[in-house]
């Protein structure tokens, strides 16, 4: 029986010194952290403000082509690029990025001369936008867009106090584009954009624009 005791006392006290030996390794149960890095959080805003502006070509067909043409061969007029100007509002559908709202838009040109008045040609649009970011969020990365409206081309003379001709329709207008984002609430969208018009008077506009401008 004594080698017995001895052999039990002997593993009792092995045991024992396992749990307080502190030169003895003890296995850590501390739970290890991810180390997978957070995500980040995406905007939730739902409303946006946006405006263009940028410049490009324009040719028409029809009456108005026919009432231009007559002002730019008779007085030897030269041609001024297509100035545009845009600002729109818009809000977020549900959680997606895809955003639509108002837009106003106005382009301008002009056919010069040292001999007599100018001829200027304004192109007002009025209508409604809808804008789609493929990116992970509105305000980055690539985007199409589509707006349809009315729209009413004005012939004016300089030194005119009232229009001389009216054309009025419907327009269309597509663009894609880049955002870049700058900043937390402010991007920075570069678009290249159509917009073709169907006008009263059995008349036609289409127009090539490159834009620039900021969303918040």
């Amino acid at each position: 029986m004594a080698p017995i005791f001895i052999s039990v006392l002997f593993c009792a006290s092995a045991l024992g010194a396992d749990r307080t030996n502190p030169n003895l390794a003890v296995p850590d149960e501390r739970v290890e952290e991810s180390a997978t890095p957070a995500a980040v959080k995406k905007s939730d805003k739902k409303w946006f403000a946006g405006f263009d502006s940028g410049f490009g070509t324009t040719k028409y067909s029809g009456t108005l082509k026919t009432e231009i043409d007559a002002y730019r061969t008779s007085n030897s007029a030269e041609r001024s690029p297509t100035i545009n100007l845009e600002g729109y509002f818009a809000w977020r559908l549900g959680t997606s990025r895809t955003i639509l709202g108002p837009t106003l838009a106005i382009s301008y040109e002009s056919y010069d001369t040292n001999f007599t008045s100018d001829l200027n040609v304004t192109n007002y649009f009025a209508g409604a936008m809808v804008e789609h970011y493929f990116d992970d969020e509105v305000k980055r990365g690539f985007f199409g867009r589509l707006d349809f409206g009315l729209v009413e081309i004005e012939l004016s003379r300089t030194g005119y106090a009232s229009a001389d001709k009216n054309f009025e329709g419907t327009s269309i207008r597509v663009g894609f584009g880049y955002a870049i984002r700058a900043g937390e609430k402010i991007g920075i969208p570069i678009m290249l954009q159509y917009q073709y018009a169907s006008l009263n008077r059995a008349s036609e506009a289409s127009t090539v624009m490159l834009t620039g401008g900021m969303i918040f």
